[in-house]
């Protein structure tokens, strides 16, 4: 079932998150989060705009989804959207004509 996060699902929900903070690229954290001390995570949050839900799983967090959009990624994406993306056409245009290159 699909519902809304509870505090009580933190341990769930970091469990699978601090799996990515270490070991994955799905996020930009560096520290594993802990429960107690980063239940601001959670509480502290304007649910009504970044909500958490989770998949409950008779009781178990099987997964969870949250959307946050953090500041320091709000303002990188804002100062140089364009530039990032230039610079990425313009890479990947030069690797795909020295790769075109060498195939005569």
């Amino acid at each position: 079932m699909i519902r809304d996060a509870r505090v009580s699902d933190l341990d769930g929900v970091f469990g699978i998150l601090n799996e990515h903070v270490m070991h994955g690229t799905a996020t930009f954290d560096t520290e594993p989060y802990v429960v107690g001390r980063d239940d601001a995570w959670l509480i502290g949050r304007d649910l009504a705009r970044h909500p958490v839900l989770v998949a409950d799983d008779d009781g178990s967090v099987a997964g969870w989804a949250a959307h946050k959009v953090k500041a320091a990624l709000k303002t990188a994406a804002r100062a140089q959207p364009v530039l990032a993306g230039r610079s990425l056409i313009s890479r990947r245009g030069s690797a795909q004509s020295s790769r075109a290159d060498r195939r005569g």
